[in-house]
């Protein structure tokens, strides 16, 4: 399963959390993998007045926030932009090109 947050920031409310406990009740019933992407570097580069490090610093505590729910360890994958390119990158070159 797959879901993230479009540029973190320290503002979580329940909006946030209703599809993230939705989510962690779809990992729990069905048993599969949960990938969850933090796009600190969208936050970044569309909003003005953010460095990275403050944008890197929100994904981090979104990802406490979203660990806090008690998804089962070895099925939660956090993805945070700026840190796992390598793994996003040939999914981005090949959105850039069509």
């Amino acid at each position: 399963m797959y879901n993230g947050r479009g540029g973190p920031s320290a503002d979580l409310h329940i909006g946030h959390l209703v599809p993230w406990m939705l989510s962690k009740w779809f990992v729990d019933k069905f048993n599969v993998d949960y990938f969850f992407e933090l796009t600190d570097d969208e936050k970044f580069l569309v909003k003005e007045g953010y460095t990275l490090e403050q944008t890197n610093k929100y994904a981090y505590e979104n990802a406490l926030d979203l660990i806090a729910l008690g998804f089962t360890p070895d099925k939660l994958h956090i993805i945070i932009d700026s840190e796992d390119i390598k793994y996003l990158y040939k999914i981005a070159v090949r959105w850039v090109r069509n």
